[in-house]
């Protein structure tokens, strides 16, 4: 399967609503920062923030070139430009039947090149809920490492999920890469 990036300028995220089954799915892939149902309201006010003079996030999509379909969506946020650090989240694949084929390491992948080298981040880190193993598999297939346990981190329902802090720093990401670093 051939994907292609692009920084998401139009609002072709409203894909997204039909990706998004339940509210937990939606707490799973975005923590706090929605509410369910997923509207577009919520959309184009978390779009806006790109509109910044130094935005601190950046949403980009994942294009099937196959068939031109928008296949995945992936934000780099939380970009700390004194520090030189972002975290990716929000990384959904959809619709559902396109999970698990691979799809969501090329664009783990594709977003750690564009966070390293366009964006000239030093780390990147993300969360994820403990249980999501087929999240955790593909982060580590990209590079990350686990570095910490959040124990009940996250109030759902009447119970609370805990979520790992995984990292990769610039050079780690260029050994695992096979990247050479520019002079």
């Amino acid at each position: 399967m051939n994907l292609h990036h692009k920084r998401l300028l139009t609002l072709s995220i409203y894909s997204l609503e039909g990706w998004i089954p339940s509210s937990a799915f939606l707490l799973q892939w975005a923590g706090p920062l929605f509410r369910y149902p997923l509207d577009r309201v919520q959309l184009v006010r978390h779009l806006k923030r790109m509109a910044d003079e130094m935005p601190d996030l950046f949403i980009y999509k994942a294009i099937d070139l196959e068939n031109e379909l928008v296949i995945g969506h992936g934000k780099i946020g939380g970009i700390d430009y004194k520090n030189n650090c972002g975290t990716l989240c929000r990384i959904p694949i959809g619709p559902p039947q396109r999970r698990g084929k691979g799809l969501g390491v090329h664009l783990v992948k594709a977003l750690l090149k564009i966070a390293f080298e366009q964006l000239a981040l030093h780390r990147v880190d993300l969360y994820v809920f403990d249980f999501n193993n087929e999240a955790i598999r593909c982060y580590e297939a990209s590079g990350f490492k686990k570095e910490g346990l959040l124990r009940e981190a996250r109030r759902f329902d009447n119970g609370y999920w805990s979520s790992y802090i995984m990292g990769i720093l610039e050079h780690e990401w260029r050994d695992y890469s096979g990247i050479s670093q520019a002079s």
